[in-house]
């Protein structure tokens, strides 16, 4: 069964564009400088904003995972 137009603008809408934007805003782990707490503070209030921007359940898990990322970047660029 393919999907209506008026349900693949809602699955756009509801699932494409918190996971693009989620993943837009983990992209920039690639360039965090882990010792500057300045870029740790735009991660956060990127992912801050994400949590009001998408208040669903799924937004909810999304901003987890945004949480989560950010952690297993400090803990790879700590290892030595």
């Amino acid at each position: 069964m393919e999907l209506t137009k008026e349900q693949l603008n809602k699955f756009k809408q509801e699932i494409y564009e918190p996971y693009n934007t989620a993943w837009k805003i983990i992209q920039t782990l690639k360039q965090i400088d882990i010792d500057k707490q300045e870029e740790w503070d735009t991660y956060s209030h990127a992912c801050e904003e994400f949590k009001a921007k998408y208040p669903s359940e799924l937004g909810g898990s999304i901003y987890r995972v945004l949480l989560d990322a950010g952690s297993e970047v400090g803990r790879i660029g700590r290892q030595k």
